[in-house]
């Protein structure tokens, strides 16, 4: 929960008309994790490397398609 506020933080301050699509699909990455305990985890390990390269396509100020 921590990392997810942290992220949120970075990204308002620079949130615009032309990253709010990247904003959006960062901000919406709890919903892709689901289940509990062992699911829970595995569904987390499967989508942090997306996340990862959103993150930093953000970092870097690279607007991505959708990816």
């Amino acid at each position: 929960m921590q990392d997810y506020e942290q992220m949120v933080e970075e990204i308002l301050p620079r949130l615009g008309r032309e990253n709010l699509g990247l904003a959006v699909r960062m901000a919406s990455f709890p919903e892709e994790i689901r289940g509990f305990g062992h699911v829970k985890l595995e569904s987390a390990t499967r989508v942090r490397p997306h996340l990862l390269q959103l993150r930093t396509q953000w970092s870097g100020g690279q607007v991505a398609a959708d990816v």
